[in-house]
């Protein structure tokens, strides 16, 4: 992921999520008559009458190959719009994979993935490790997973948060990370915290160095640090 070319992609696709989210809809959403929203109303579909979220999981159903997943697994992972209960908090664990329901940081719009690399008991918070709106690494610190969703495609280990159990636990559960993963993490992390830089075999799964103040990917970095914001 380190190449001219792989750079170029990454760009891109981050380019093209900027503009989808600030006034690119995904797509045409009929305007129907106007009704009073109710407490119970799906944050997606309040002031359209329109299940937002319901279109939004037909097309993400639609883009995943069946060789991705089960029908179980693709059914749990798709759940914007589900009325599911919260994982219960003394059920985080590390190596899970979850979505953080709308409305849980205040500063974020898009459906959240994260993975619980560590936990707390004693404080009751976990680390959570969020994954990129990019499918391809942007920095050295980025590791691709190889889950084969794009919306799991890429973790940020640079951007890890601890969060209150309680706030974690705000989620619907979507897998458990397999151990090779687990495993790659540590050692991308343990051979960055040393600098001795990225180990070779992880080279092509992340993404080149970040050098200049006015390297573009700067801005993501900071768009990326302000999903943790409670203002």
């Amino acid at each position: 992921m380190n190449s001219p070319h792989h750079l170029r992609q990454w760009a891109a696709e981050w380019e093209n999520h900027r503009s989808v989210a600030a006034d690119e809809p995904l797509f045409e959403v009929p305007v129907p008559a106007a009704a009073p929203p109710s407490e119970e109303d799906n944050p997606y579909t309040v002031g359209t009458g329109i299940d937002v979220a319901g279109l939004l999981l037909d097309q993400l159903r639609g883009s995943v190959r069946p060789d991705m997943a089960t029908d179980a697994l693709r059914s749990a992972r798709f759940t914007v719009s589900a009325a599911a209960p919260s994982l219960p908090a003394d059920l985080l664990k590390p190596g899970q994979i979850i979505q953080l329901k709308p409305g849980t940081l205040p500063r974020v719009s898009r459906p959240l993935y994260v993975l619980i690399e560590k936990t707390n008991p004693e404080k009751r918070d976990v680390l959570a490790v969020p994954f990129s709106p990019v499918s391809i690494p942007a920095i050295q610190s980025e590791l691709s997973t190889g889950l084969g969703d794009t919306a799991l495609a890429v973790l940020c280990l640079w951007n890890a948060q601890w969060l209150p159990l309680e706030t974690a636990a705000r989620c619907w559960e979507i897998m458990e990370a397999p151990e090779p993963l687990l495993a790659d993490i540590a050692r991308l992390r343990g051979r960055l915290a040393r600098r001795e830089g990225v180990p070779p075999e992880l080279a092509d799964r992340t993404g080149p160095p970040l050098t200049l103040p006015d390297d573009p990917r700067q801005e993501y970095i900071t768009a990326q640090e302000e999903i943790w914001s409670v203002e």
